[in-house]
């Protein structure tokens, strides 16, 4: 869902879909995880750009925590990044 909802926010139509995501990841033994985390950095960066939102590309961030096993804080970060998009749609003061 990280992926997708990512996805839709920056209007990149042509990223992969969250399951095409997870099974290039199983396929390719993590090796995917890698571009996938890195990919992520730059899709939240745009969608961050275009709600008016001053965009942070953690794109390297995302890759280096990725390599050390520490992926989980990937997803707290990024689902973190996307929460602050939906609150300003939503017109809401965090």
């Amino acid at each position: 869902m990280l992926t997708d909802d990512a996805r839709m926010e920056s209007g990149d139509s042509n990223a992969p879909s969250g399951g095409i995501a997870f099974l290039l990841t199983l396929v390719t033994c993590g090796i995917y995880g890698l571009y996938w985390a890195y990919k992520m950095g730059k899709t939240i960066a745009a969608a961050e750009s275009k709600n008016g939102i001053p965009a942070e590309d953690n794109s390297v961030l995302y890759l280096i925590l990725q390599l050390v096993g520490l992926g989980i804080i990937n997803y707290a970060l990024m689902q973190n990044s996307l929460n602050a998009i939906a609150r300003k749609k939503a017109g809401v003061q965090a």
